[in-house]
């Protein structure tokens, strides 16, 4: 009879094993006390804290979870905001309170970040919006009060029919349109574009047909050969596409099929072979990715999605299919699997980073056939509740 033993890395291999979740475990410090000498460290993410004209610093746990926190720390104040005068940098707020009761509001009891809100909240329905922050400052703890400006509660079917929503989405609009510098990715305009309204539609015709390229760079943009400009294209020209070919969709403003036609051409003339893109472009037709750099897929994806909303335009050039011919073989491979990670490599073990489970919903989903793994991605989109805020180029297609 063969003789058989236990393997002896086995029980090492767990007691390590142990040891190293013990050793976590015990990494994973108390939240800092802030009004006794403690501090974030080298810890740096703050948030902002809405209406109040404040950013702040509460302790949370990657991904922007901050189910522990009970201190906020001020690290900045608007000029001119309800929170000027009565709060500055390194004040500490320890609980708020927007009801209206009198007395001192209560220390936050749970997420201080969340509390603040639901304070908030509460404060905005009424009228005068008053808002009671317990601050810390120097050792002293005092309740101060903010005013806010009143917008009403939230209907429950917020956003939708709620005249509180179309408020903030009105103001919102009007911060970006008078702001140049706002409104990155086309983010912007394409608010405009989804309200409907007259006006928002006029303001984003202005931003669409700004967008039209003279017939030089439309030429550029449209000959099968190597793009060498620099810069970021990918970056630059995805997001412009997709906002043109939304504009063209819910208008019919042919003026700008041409511009739609050279950014998709261009796009598809310079991916790479597995249907990829950088940072920048291929470093020769289908070939490996250029500028000393590899896929980066949160640039990549919008660029495919613009390609296919190209697409629904009626383009039928002969390099839009091949492109996304390329791409599906290499994103479907990730359905079933895991997120969609930052270049050509293992699928992430997490649901969204970067809006790309998002975006990839949306990708497959505009094509027939590709149910599957439009249904996946969007599974896994919707299952990232408590990693929306992640994204290190911002986590603004997480929430799109």
């Amino acid at each position: 009879m063969k003789k058989t033993t236990q393997n002896p890395s086995l029980p090492a291999l767990a007691g390590t094993l142990v040891a190293l979740f013990l050793s976590i475990l015990s990494s994973l410090a108390a939240p800092p006390d802030l009004t006794s000498g403690g501090s974030p460290g080298s810890d740096n993410r703050t948030f902002n804290l809405g209406p109040t004209g404040m950013r702040g610093w509460a302790y949370y746990v990657h991904p922007a979870n901050t189910d522990e926190s009970r201190q906020i720390l001020v690290t900045q104040v608007d000029s001119g905001s309800p929170a000027d005068g009565d709060l500055a940098v390194d004040d500490v707020i320890l609980g708020a309170d927007g009801t209206g009761a009198g007395g001192d509001p209560g220390y936050f009891s749970s997420d201080a970040r969340k509390s603040l809100a639901y304070a908030i909240q509460d404060a905005e329905a009424r009228t005068p919006a008053t808002l009671k922050l317990l601050r810390w400052r120097n050792n002293a703890t005092t309740t101060v009060t903010i005013t806010l400006q009143t917008m009403g509660a939230y209907t429950a079917t917020a956003p939708y029919s709620c005249p509180k929503s179309a408020l903030i989405l009105e103001q919102g609009l009007q911060y970006v349109y008078g702001n140049e510098s706002t409104g990155r990715y086309s983010f912007g305009g394409l608010t405009h574009l989804a309200t409907g309204d007259a006006a928002h539609l006029a303001k984003a015709q202005t931003a669409a047909r700004a967008l039209i390229p003279s017939t030089s760079y439309r030429n550029f943009l449209m000959r099968d050969e190597r793009d060498d400009s620099g810069g970021l294209p990918a970056w630059d020209r995805g997001h412009k596409l997709i906002f043109l070919a939304e504009y063209y969709l819910a208008t019919g403003d042919a003026q700008v099929l041409p511009a739609i036609e050279a950014y998709a051409v261009n796009i598809a003339n310079n991916r790479s072979m597995f249907g990829t893109f950088g940072h920048g472009f291929a470093d020769w037709k289908n070939g490996p990715i250029g500028g000393g750099y590899g896929t980066v897929n949160s640039a990549g994806l919008p660029c495919l999605l613009g390609v296919l909303l190209a697409k629904e335009c009626g383009l039928t050039n002969p390099e839009l299919d091949p492109a996304i011919a390329a791409a599906n073989s290499f994103f479907a491979w990730y359905s079933g699997k895991g997120g969609i990670p930052y270049g050509d490599h293992e699928p992430y073990l997490a649901y969204e980073t970067n809006g790309k489970s998002g975006l990839g919903a949306v990708y497959f989903g505009l094509q027939a056939g590709r149910e599957e793994e439009g249904r996946f991605f969007a599974q896994m989109a919707t299952a990232a509740f408590n990693e929306r805020e992640w994204g290190h180029t911002g986590s603004w297609f997480n929430y799109l």
